[in-house]
C-alpha cells in the first residue's frame, strides 16, 4: 500500500518523466507527492585549478553555473506545481543546497514509502562537470543511505503494465520482490519472473516458490528460466517480454563496491530504457 510518494526534481530532459511518473501514481493511490530539489554546491562551485590572475573569471564561472541550476529549478518546480494543480494532486515543494546532497534525500526519504527519481543525471540541473559521477553509483550510495525501493525513471514516462522481475533468490532479491508486491503500485500487471546463471533445478524451483509468493498477493506470475548471466541477458530478456518496469534487488552491504552491487545492476542504469525498481 502506497501512502505517500518523494520525487526528486532534476532540470534536465529526465525532468518531465520523473514529474509525471510521481503525479500518476499519487492520482491512482489518491496520496500526496512531495517533490524536492538537491543541489550539489560544492560541485558547482569546484571549477579546477585556478591559474593567478584568473580569480575572478573562475568566480564568475561559479555564479553563472548557479544562475543556470537556479533557473532550472524555477522551471521543474513550476513544471511540477502545474501538473499538480492540473490533476488535483496534493504537494509540498521542499528547496536545499548543500555540500552534499545525499545526505537532504535520504532525511527526506525515511517517511516516504517511495522514491522517484531520475535514472541517470540525478543531481544535475543542466550543468555538466568533469568528475561528474557514474550514475551507478550514484544510485548505489542513495540505496546505502537507506533511500529506497527507488523507481529511477528514464528520460521517456511509460504506462506500466507489463512487469520484469530479476530473481536471483538471495534474501535482497526476495526483500525487494516483497517490497513491490506490497506496495501495490499498478493495477492489473502482467507480472514475469525470471532466473539467470543457475542450475536449472534450482533456477525452476526458485521460481515455483516466487509464483506461489505472488499468487498470495493475488498475482499471476510467468517464469522463465535463462542459463546465461544475468549482466548480459537481462535487457534483452525483459524486452522480449515487452516490459515495462524491471524489478532488481542488491545487496545492501558495501554497495559501492562493484563485485557486491553488481555488475548487472550497474548495468541496467547505465543502458536501461526501461524504469527500474530498486530495492536491498
Amino acid at each position: 500500500m502506497l501512502t505517500n510518494v518523494l520525487v526528486g526534481l532534476a532540470g534536465t530532459e529526465y525532468a518531465d518523466a520523473v514529474i509525471e511518473t510521481a503525479v500518476q501514481l499519487a492520482v491512482s493511490h489518491h496520496v500526496p507527492v512531495t517533490a524536492i530539489t538537491a543541489v550539489d554546491v560544492h560541485a558547482l562551485h569546484n571549477v579546477g585549478p585556478v591559474p593567478l590572475g584568473a580569480a575572478q573569471a573562475a568566480q564568475q564561472l561559479r555564479e553563472h553555473r548557479m544562475k543556470l541550476t537556479h533557473e532550472a529549478i524555477d522551471h521543474a518546480i513550476a513544471t511540477f506545481q502545474a501538473r499538480c494543480n492540473e490533476l488535483d494532486v496534493s504537494y509540498e515543494v521542499k528547496r536545499e543546497e548543500r555540500e552534499s546532497p545525499y545526505d537532504f534525500l535520504a532525511s527526506q526519504a525515511r517517511y516516504h514509502d517511495l522514491t522517484v527519481l531520475s535514472l541517470r543525471d540525478i543531481f544535475h540541473y543542466d550543468i555538466r562537470m568533469s568528475g561528474d559521477e557514474d550514475a551507478g553509483i550514484t544510485l548505489a550510495k542513495l540505496i546505502a543511505s537507506g533511500v529506497r525501493p527507488i523507481l529511477a525513471v528514464p528520460a521517456k514516462y511509460r504506462q506500466v503494465k507489463r512487469v520484469f522481475v530479476a530473481y536471483s533468490g538471495s534474501i535482497e532479491s526476495a526483500a525487494t520482490l516483497r517490497r513491490f508486491l506490497q506496495l501495490r503500485l499498478y493495477d492489473d500487471i502482467e507480472l514475469c519472473i525470471g532466473t539467470f546463471d543457475m542450475d536449472e533445478e534450482r533456477g525452476q524451483r526458485l521460481l515455483a516458490h516466487a509464483a506461489n509468493y505472488c499468487l498470495g498477493h493475488g498475482i499471476k506470475a510467468d517464469t522463465v528460466y535463462v542459463p546465461e548471466s544475468a549482466r548480459d541477458h537481462l535487457l534483452p530478456e525483459a524486452d522480449r517480454h515487452n516490459a515495462d518496469l524491471i524489478v532488481l534487488g542488491n545487496s545492501a552491504k558495501n554497495l559501492l563496491l562493484r563485485r557486491v552491487f553488481g555488475e548487472t545492476a550497474l548495468r541496467a542504469i547505465r543502458e536501461s530504457e526501461l524504469p527500474l525498481f530498486l530495492s536491498q
